[in-house]
């Protein structure tokens, strides 16, 4: 308890002079029995994935899909910004949230019924397991997610389970390295440009039963005020070993060689740069060319492109 007090009062008074840049590489595999057509068309659909923060004061950015985020901690504010589009839109934080949510592409009615018949179950915990990633100490949260076929299905049991495995760096070593003690200070994770947590719960929204299920993993995420370091995550589709099934068999079912114990798909997200270089403040400003624009017109082409990373079929 002492060295937990100690700690704490070292990250609050411990001056904000670190800048910090962490750059994450994304790998994905999918599974060896899948024909060339599935797989090939799943990654045509993938943009560049890689991710990028990068934090100075009270300021922090993020870049993902060829867009980037600024949060502002002390005016509370998310500025989006569309490179390729040379516009940028600003908000305060709550503002941007609910932009997220309106950019969800409205769900059918026939397909809204569908789903508020499916049953989603999420599991979340510690699983105990300790690593030292990029001489950081991290600790490993595992999230189960599955959602059983909905009523009226041709087939049983679940149609979708995915195993997340995410290690989050220990926020007591605040005390011992400036850059996480500068991380967990300004706790990024609060804010749902920075927060994939809160960005798959909104997602997930319309699907009854999911986007709850995950509010208690992303709550968790923001209290612990720490940062990933390492992610693997896998996608098991027993649906398709059901419906190869209901199938002709023969060479012409897509799915007759599908092991459904095998994962559909795995990605695997790392540290690839954790660097204290200095940052310039201009990597915090829109460039002055730039055009302001309508933020709900930014997040549905930001989303479009989210959901479009999906390797799952629609």
């Amino acid at each position: 308890m002492l060295r937990s007090a100690i700690i704490i009062a070292i990250s609050i008074v411990a001056p904000l002079n670190a800048d910090v840049t962490i750059r994450y590489k994304t790998d994905v595999t999918f599974n060896s029995s899948l024909p060339a057509a599935i797989t090939d068309q799943a990654k045509q659909n993938m943009p560049r994935s890689d991710t990028a923060i990068r934090v100075k004061g009270r300021k922090g950015s993020t870049e993902i899909f060829g867009y980037m985020s600024l949060v502002d901690t002390e005016k509370q504010t998310i500025t989006v910004i569309d490179p390729k589009g040379q516009r940028y839109a600003t908000a305060p934080v709550d503002q941007f949230k609910d932009a997220v949510a309106r950019a969800m592409p409205a769900i059918p009615p026939q397909a809204a019924a569908t789903m508020s018949s499916m049953k989603a179950r999420t599991e979340s915990k510690l699983t105990g397991r300790t690593a030292e990633i990029r001489g950081i100490k991290a600790t490993e949260r595992e999230l189960v997610l599955t959602v059983d076929a909905p009523e009226g299905a041709p087939f049983t049991g679940p149609m979708v389970r995915m195993v997340m495995q995410l290690w989050m760096a220990d926020p007591g070593d605040a005390a011992r390295i400036p850059a996480v003690r500068e991380l967990v200070d300004l706790n990024l994770a609060q804010y749902g440009a920075m927060d994939p947590g809160d960005m798959i719960q909104k997602m997930l929204r319309q699907v009854p039963g999911m986007g709850e299920g995950l509010k208690s993993f992303a709550d968790d995420l923001t209290k612990s005020k720490s940062f990933l370091l390492r992610s693997h995550i896998e996608m098991f589709m027993p649906m398709f070993a059901a419906l190869s099934k209901q199938m002709p068999q023969g060479a012409g079912n897509p799915f007759a060689n599908f092991d459904p114990n095998s994962p559909f798909m795995q990605m695997n997200q790392d540290v690839s740069e954790f660097s204290t270089d200095s940052i310039p403040d201009s990597a915090f400003q829109v460039p002055a060319a730039y055009k302001s624009a309508s933020l709900d017109d930014i997040m549905k082409d930001m989303m479009s492109k989210f959901q479009g990373s999906s390797p799952t079929p629609q």
